[in-house]
């Protein structure tokens, strides 16, 4: 909230409001299952689900891939309905992300089709998670004509494709990933 003086003198609050996250907390599967650290865990609920619940702290909030040279890496969101997605982030880590990634849409997990595709961490925002880690955020808008309709939302690294890792390790790390529905009229 702010406030702004018009033209006439008169002061006037302008509110903002916060997207609402329809990915936020909802059905999700994949293959960032790792914690980041056996010291630093968490491990009250499945740790994929940290991809979608709203913290960014490294040692709550971050969940780590399978060995992206040897298997396909991903996350499925269960949106529970068909939702018109405008736009899909993802928080990388800085120091453990794919060159690369692409988000698909479908309706029932058979049949997907491309939101974006080679999506490039690096060319994103580069943030501070809120244990201070950096990160990168990717911005996805649809590049389709009309705003695609969907209920499952896919992030997907192929078997072999690359990644940077500045440890040496081999793994990728979420930090969160959040969706955007379309602008509804009225």
């Amino acid at each position: 909230d702010r406030a702004e003086a018009a033209a006439d003198g008169v002061a006037r609050t302008v509110f903002t409001t916060e997207r609402e996250n329809i990915a936020f907390k909802k059905p999700v599967r994949g293959t960032f299952t790792r914690l980041p650290d056996s010291r630093k865990k968490d491990d009250s609920t499945p740790v994929v689900t940290r991809v979608n619940d709203g913290r960014e702290d490294w040692f709550s909030g971050v969940a780590t891939s399978g060995d992206p040279g040897f298997q396909d890496q991903f996350v499925v969101i269960d949106l529970l309905d068909r939702i018109p997605i405008a736009e899909v982030q993802v928080d990388w880590w800085a120091f453990a992300h794919p060159k690369s990634y692409s988000v698909l849409v479908s309706d029932d997990q058979k049949n997907w089709s491309d939101f974006a595709v080679d999506v490039a961490p690096e060319k994103g925002e580069r943030i501070l998670s809120d244990s201070g880690d950096q990160m990168y955020r990717s911005i996805s808008i649809s590049g389709a004509k009309a705003t695609p309709l969907a209920r499952y939302i896919l992030v997907f690294m192929s078997k072999g494709a690359g990644y940077y890792s500045r440890f040496g390790r081999r793994y990728v790390q979420i930090y969160e990933i959040r969706a955007f529905s379309a602008k509804t009229p009225g």
